[in-house]
């Protein structure tokens, strides 16, 4: 009897840690971002993250759960964040971001975001904080959710954004991935009524990446030499005085390990800005960069 009841007492202290985490295992609650900050169980700031372009994981969220609570924190598309300095264009979350955190715990947050406003600067290399602001509502939502839903995280997304954001015509969206192009000015076409444009001709140099037939009048251009040690999306992107996209020149997804050299090249007689940057970009982020003085 006594041998029985010292097991006994060996189980039950055995599982007292057991028992200790389960009683005082912290309340989970699953919480949109806004609710979270109303509530006043997160603290969150934002700001650009450097060396990203502008349609990429351009946003930096730094949260930190100041409850007791483990927080299931739900960042959506749509989500929308102004500069405190206006001269900046305000961003858009392309994706849905769902994250754990712990009882004070900190993270920082790479998000996949868009810029709303063509004709202010970008984030770039300068520093921009962002405060949030309300979400989007109608045709900007629909074309958030299409982006996240397709992955469409590129040019031809950007341009599909700014084209809601400036009430402008479908035929502002175009570029290498015409599936991606097709599948946006239908989204927008069944919403606002907005007429889809025809195909680009073969010597329409602005709406027509592949254009076989178009010769240029003042090519400009030269070569990035770059090695990666594993597969990169690469893309070389062509940049204004704002850093805003102004047109890609090359891309390929999946470029293989090793040494590389890369050509690119534009029609200077249809780009006439005083310069441009061209950078080589790889998953989104800059690798290099050249100045070109027009």
């Amino acid at each position: 009897m006594k041998r029985k009841i010292a097991t006994t007492f060996l189980v039950l202290l055995a599982l007292l840690p057991v028992l200790y985490a389960f009683k005082f295992k912290p309340q989970v609650e699953e919480l949109t971002l806004k609710q979270a900050i109303d509530k006043g169980y997160i603290r969150c700031t934002f700001e650009n993250n450097k060396g990203y372009s502008h349609y990429s994981q351009c946003l930096l969220a730094k949260i930190t759960n100041t409850s007791n609570k483990l927080i299931a924190l739900k960042i959506e598309n749509g989500t929308q964040v102004n500069p405190d300095d206006s001269a900046y264009q305000n961003l858009i979350v392309t994706e849905n971001l769902f994250v754990s955190l712990n009882p004070q715990e900190n993270r920082a947050l790479p998000i996949y975001a868009m810029c709303t406003e063509p004709h202010d600067r970008a984030p770039g290399s300068n520093h921009v904080t962002y405060t949030l602001n309300k979400d989007a509502q109608g045709v900007m939502k629909a074309v958030t959710e299409l982006i996240t839903s397709k992955h469409y995280q590129n040019s031809e997304g950007q341009q599909a954004v700014w084209c809601v954001a400036s009430n402008t015509g479908l035929d502002n969206i175009s570029g290498y991935d015409t599936v991606a192009v097709k599948n946006l000015q239908l989204c927008i076409a069944k919403l606002t009524g907005k007429k889809i444009p025809p195909p680009p001709a073969p010597d329409d140099y602005k709406r027509n990446y592949y254009a076989p037939t178009y010769v240029k009048k003042i090519t400009v251009g030269g070569e990035f030499e770059f090695s990666f040690a594993k597969p990169r999306n690469i893309l070389v992107g062509m940049f204004d005085k704002n850093n805003v996209l102004v047109r890609e020149l090359y891309k390929k997804d999946g470029e293989t390990p090793g040494a590389h050299k890369q050509k690119y090249e534009f029609d200077g007689s249809v780009y006439t800005d005083s310069y441009y940057y061209i950078r080589l970009i790889a998953d989104g982020q800059t690798r290099l960069e050249t100045k070109i003085t027009m």
